[in-house]
């Protein structure tokens, strides 16, 4: 089976390491993003970031999608990843993840703060590429639309819409290497 938009999520429960290493190409970047704004040593950040993938293939199947998207899933999990290895460095009082999810006072049409965080930080990731494809980016990437959700609401073709994306990516990727090599970051 090919692994695809569409059912690596379902391949990834099913532990099928080909649907990993799609979701490190497609959606490794949130990881990335999030280890790059921690307290982490630039070395305990790769090891961490290598863990959270790990963490996200054998807890896939723990996934609910009526609960929240799977960008926020993958962002809780990356947090959690970060906090263990604080804890691991003694920086930190232990915290287990329920008490992470008690106090994030999560209320109905109401994103937690680093949503909001995230979504800011995204935005601004997103000026580089031209009004239209940030529109793009936040419907499929932000939103968890389909391509043909985005496709019919913005009249694109889909391949047209590909294209958009894999530029847009391509972009993006450049200038997040740029600006890890000039800070050393990951």
């Amino acid at each position: 089976m090919i692994v695809t938009d569409e059912n690596y999520i379902d391949l990834l429960k099913q532990k099928d390491q080909r649907a990993l290493e799609y979701f490190i190409d497609k959606d490794g970047w949130i990881v990335k993003s999030i280890l790059s704004r921690s307290a982490l040593p630039r070395q305990e950040r790769m090891e961490c970031m290598n863990d959270t993938f790990f963490a996200i293939w054998q807890n896939a199947g723990r996934y609910d999608e009526a609960k929240a998207s799977f960008t926020t899933w993958v962002a809780g999990v990356t947090r959690y990843c970060i906090l263990n290895y604080l804890k691991k460095q003694k920086r930190i009082e232990y915290l287990s993840l329920d008490e992470i999810w008690e106090t994030s006072n999560w209320e109905a049409g109401q994103l937690p703060v680093y949503e909001l965080e995230e979504k800011e930080q995204f935005q601004h990731l997103l000026k580089y590429l031209p009004p239209e494809d940030q529109q793009i980016f936040l419907k499929l990437f932000w939103d968890d639309k389909s391509y043909e959700e985005v496709s019919s609401e913005m009249k694109i073709g889909k391949s047209a819409l590909y294209n958009r994306v894999s530029r847009g990516k391509r972009r993006l990727r450049d200038l997040l290497k740029r600006r890890e090599e000039n800070e050393g970051y990951i």
